[in-house]
């Protein structure tokens, strides 16, 4: 199934659904496989990433990076 692949290089971009680029892709798993090693290789870097993957149809599939809820640490 074709996929949507959003590319989101700032923040307030992404709040606003506002990609930088979207590349149409052969699968969710395609894009997820770009997606994932992008992440990785700027981990750490300072630079913001994220991505979308939607369905042709607009519905959405995936966010990446999912940030994990911060919990409040034991005392």
């Amino acid at each position: 199934m074709k996929a949507i692949l959003k590319v989101y290089n700032n923040p307030h971009n992404y709040s606003l659904d506002f990609p930088d680029e979207i590349r149409q892709i052969g699968s969710c798993t395609e894009g997820i496989k770009i997606a994932r090693g992008n992440i990785s290789k700027l981990r750490r870097t300072g630079v913001f990433i994220a991505y979308q993957i939607e369905t042709t149809m607009g519905d959405l599939m995936y966010k990446l990076p999912i940030y994990p809820i911060k919990r409040a640490g034991k005392r």
